[in-house]
């Protein structure tokens, strides 16, 4: 079925469409595709009921137009972030009207959730509506927005977790930087290591999973999946929406946004990672290529 624009945000509304990303989509959800990703659209066939925001010049199969709704626009990405914002606009606002509690000199928002055995060290700011599990360690200067965290899990110094992603879209002629409105799920025994920084999700979640160690000065961009057991070394890049294999090991290295990274693999230090890694490999150099199986 095909929606106009103009008729989009009440008719999502309406159906109480959730949110999700074409690379991981849900069914009832709200998605975008701009052409640069339309070998997406067979995602689609993994779910049901989606609303479709795509950009001109995308050809739609027959058999996916009786299963979603879809809305033909110039600039799926704007379109979806203008969605977001009518939407979740007002949810902004409200946050900054909530108040802080000062808790031995850290900062706790409202509807924070922190579980037993917790030690949050001085000079902390845990956000609103964050959720932190048991016999975790917040160290000095962390800043926590956006986020749930598992039990046992270890933040070191000035780690920056929920911060927003860098996404702009152009409105009226000018840069507006595109709402995020997904969070950060970080699984049981993670440590994160000093000054490193992870984006909340724009669309879904930014995932770090069971017993994964990041190490201190990494970036892990929005929307991105660090499955269990992964190690990440300092200044290490992991782009958006990449995915990253249980027990894969990445050394110094970026992985370039979208890649896939399979399980049991190795990433050489200063590699950049520009296609897909399979499993069990050893990769390693610019751009990186298999060097060991």
């Amino acid at each position: 079925m095909l929606v106009s624009y103009s008729e989009s945000t009440k008719f999502i509304v309406d159906n109480d469409y959730g949110i999700s990303a074409i690379t991981r989509p849900e069914s009832h959800t709200v998605l975008f595709m701009n052409k640069k990703i339309e070998d997406k659209i067979v995602r689609l066939y993994d779910c049901d009921d989606c609303f479709l925001f795509f950009q001109k010049g995308i050809t739609i199969p027959n058999d996916l137009d009786s299963r979603h709704t879809f809305c033909e626009v110039d600039d799926a990405a704007k379109a979806f972030s203008l969605y977001c914002k009518d939407v979740y606009g007002k949810k902004i606002i409200e946050d900054r009207r909530k108040k802080y509690t000062d808790k031995d000199r850290s900062l706790i928002g409202e509807n924070v959730k922190i579980g037993k055995g917790t030690y949050i060290e001085p000079g902390c700011l845990i956000d609103h509506d964050v959720v932190i599990g048991e016999n975790c360690v917040i160290k000095y200067g962390s800043v926590l927005r956006h986020c749930r965290i598992g039990n046992n899990c270890t933040i070191y110094e000035q780690v920056m977790i929920g911060n927003e992603p860098f996404n702009y879209h152009d409105e009226n002629g000018e840069a507006a930087r595109t709402i995020a409105v997904g969070d950060v799920r970080i699984a049981n025994n993670v440590d994160i290591g000093a000054h490193t920084v992870v984006d909340r999700g724009t669309t879904t979640h930014t995932v770090i999973g069971e017993n994964t160690k990041v190490d201190a000065n990494v970036r892990i961009a929005h929307d991105a999946i660090l499955a269990d057991n992964v190690e990440v070394t300092s200044w290490s890049l992991v782009g958006a929406f990449a995915e990253i294999g249980e027990r894969t090991a990445v050394f110094s290295a970026d992985i370039m946004k979208r890649v896939m990274i399979g399980h049991d693999s190795v990433i050489g230090f200063d590699s950049v990672v520009i296609k897909d890694v399979p499993d069990s490999v050893e990769v390693f150099g610019y751009p990186a290529r298999v060097i060991k199986k």
